[in-house]
């Protein structure tokens, strides 16, 4: 993928400025809510706090949590019903919504009576256990004893999906504000309810290693490490701090340990070393001025590392674009096949669709062609350093 130089300065300070320049002031925020231990809170008020910030993504595997969007249901509802839909809205309109409003909206709307209380329409769902949309009436959540489950795995989108904001609108004009009264639940609350939901009686058959994992995580701790990784990954500004290269895929920036999305070094031990040399040479090519583009879309490893995605200044290429390029890293996005961000456009920010960058790149490779970055650096022998 080519960018003009002109139009990287452009779209990197607008990356940057759109993730460190966010706050509550600017947003509505949850951000005061502490993570429930042992005992559920019972003194939320009006002044809790509310944001997007504390809802865990719900289209990236495995990062979808209960308790965060039970409190923000609770500080909610504790507002005036005008003022729950005036935050509802504030957050339904940023740009990384991203469903966590959707499933606000299936926790605190319900059916007027006579209606239907239908589902969103941000593509076709992927359910576990031979399911299928007439067995969870709220999907993508299954209500178990007051504790959203997310019961989808992802979605196939086709064209432009309903956004948080459009299904927004259409809760408030056809349903009406729930009874149901969310209350903080203990950990042993939210453990019965998963036993609950995994042995219902909807699953048409048993759930695998990996759905049972899946449901198993959104009861699970926050990790509060990777957490703040990512606050201080969204913080760097060009000139980036120092980094230092651990492997063809891995890097070091300031400290903090980052993995390049979608890609891994290959079983080859020569073809590894050279992967990591040729990194460190992108790196050395641009100096300070790279950018981590997904910074506002955090995305971890299963080990708890930041996934990132980094572009070199003027017309380099990105960086595991080039290394798939130059042959020298294999794809692997396994269970980050629903994984989506967004990068600057002319206009407006638009979805990147990496998975098409990555095929592109493999097939240069095929037919011969050098990687992009090799003409930001002509003068360096790009094969033969790599080799050293």
């Amino acid at each position: 993928m080519k960018l003009q130089t002109s139009f990287f300065l452009v779209a990197l300070a607008t990356a940057v400025a759109g993730c460190a320049g966010r706050s509550p002031s600017t947003e509505a925020s949850l951000g005061g809510l502490p993570l429930p231990i042992d005992q559920p809170r019972i003194n939320d008020t009006p002044s809790t706090k509310i944001s997007l910030e504390e809802l865990p993504d719900a289209v990236q595997w495995g990062q979808y949590k209960v308790a965060p969007y039970i409190r923000t249901a609770v500080a909610l509802q504790a507002l005036e019903h005008a003022t729950a839909l005036e935050r509802l809205h504030a957050m339904a309109q940023s740009r990384d919504a991203h469903m966590r409003v959707i499933i606000l909206c299936r926790m605190l709307f319900a059916a007027r009576p006579g209606s239907d209380f239908r589902s969103s329409g941000i593509g076709a769902a992927s359910f576990f256990g031979g399911t299928d949309y007439s067995d969870w009436s709220l999907e993508p959540i299954e209500l178990v004893d007051g504790v959203p489950f997310l019961i989808t795995g992802g979605y196939s989108v086709g064209g432009e999906g309903e956004t948080d904001e459009q299904y927004l609108d259409y809760c408030e004009r056809s349903c009406e504000w729930s009874s149901l009264r969310y209350s903080i639940k203990t950990k042993q609350q939210e453990r019965e309810a998963l036993t609950k939901l995994t042995k219902s009686a909807k699953w048409k058959k048993p759930l695998d290693a990996r759905e049972q994992e899946f449901l198993e995580k959104q009861i699970q701790a926050q990790d509060q490490r990777t957490d703040n990784a990512w606050k201080e990954i969204a913080s760097w500004l060009i000139p980036m701090p120092k980094v230092a290269v651990l492997s063809g895929c891995e890097l070091k920036i300031d400290g903090i340990q980052c993995r390049l999305f979608g890609v891994r070094d290959s079983k080859d031990a020569e073809t590894a070393k050279r992967a990591k040399r040729f990194l460190e040479l992108y790196l050395q090519t641009f100096g300070g001025y790279f950018s981590i583009y997904n910074a506002c879309f955090p995305v971890n490893s299963k080990d708890g590392i930041p996934l990132v995605w980094v572009l070199g200044r003027s017309n380099g290429g990105w960086a595991q674009e080039t290394l798939v390029e130059a042959g020298l890293v294999e794809v692997d996005y396994t269970g980050f096949e629903n994984y989506h961000f967004c990068i600057p456009g002319k206009e407006k920010d638009v979805d990147f669709d990496w998975k098409r960058c990555f095929e592109d790149a493999a097939a240069s490779h095929k037919a011969g062609k050098e990687p992009k970055v090799y003409f930001v650096n002509p003068t360096l022998n790009w094969p033969a350093a790599t080799k050293k």
